[in-house]
């Protein structure tokens, strides 16, 4: 009995450690998996929220650590939300004309992802919605920065979209800047909301709030040399 016993416990125990390294190395490979982008930033580099420290020059938007997502009423329930695969973005600064940053995004709204299967191809083609052969991209020009805050401000300019141009303002916040491999790193979020009816934007189940809220993250860099 003590024999038997005694194996019971032998290969309980070999089978706990079995079950260890197996959970060790999934954990490991996930890791492997899992880990971001590397970051541009310098080893032992600190942030700074000062408008003033971001030097001047051209900047470009950081394709791996920014995000354009956005979000509309569904049927008077829940918040509808989708995301554009495409864009890029860049801003020309003078800190010693902060008002006028010259901010410019251009949307790709073929590349847009609403994680419904199908339902991507029909925004993107039909008449009633992006109309992309007609109007193949969404663009955003600046006019003018009002700061608000000392990490805070108002980006005041046009956004044209189906054709249509109409003013639009975006909440924007300095999250901060850092010193890179390439240069000084700049990071904003920017949130604005507009209404689709304005610019020609149909939605024949009348299933959709006219209003719309867009999101931006985003880091730039300075633009290659």
């Amino acid at each position: 009995m003590f024999r038997r016993n005694w194996a019971v416990v032998v290969l309980i125990a070999l089978l706990c450690a079995a079950l260890f390294v197996i959970l060790n190395q999934s954990a490991t490979e996930y890791a492997l998996v899992a880990e971001p982008a590397q970051s541009d930033a310098a080893p032992g580099a600190t942030l700074a929220y000062d408008p003033v420290a971001v030097p001047a020059g051209t900047y470009v938007v950081d394709p791996h650590h920014a995000a354009l997502t956005g979000k509309i009423r569904h049927a008077g329930l829940s918040h509808f939300a989708f995301r554009f695969r495409r864009f890029d973005a860049r801003f020309t600064y003078d800190p010693e004309r902060p008002e006028s940053p010259n901010v410019e995004v251009f949307i790709d709204p073929s590349s847009i992802d609403t994680n419904v299967d199908g339902f991507d191809t029909n925004m993107a083609t039909s008449e009633r919605h992006f109309n992309v052969s007609t109007f193949p991209e969404i663009k955003f020009v600046s006019n003018s920065l009002k700061r608000t805050g000392e990490d805070t401000g108002v980006l005041e300019g046009e956004l044209t979209f189906l054709g249509v141009s109409k003013p639009l303002n975006m909440d924007v916040v300095l999250l901060g800047t850092r010193e890179g491999r390439r240069g000084t790193s700049v990071g904003f979020s920017a949130s604005t909301t507009f209404l689709r009816s304005d610019f020609g934007f149909a939605d024949g189940s009348g299933n959709l709030a006219d209003e719309v809220a867009i999101s931006v993250e985003a880091d730039f860099l300075p633009e290659p040399q």
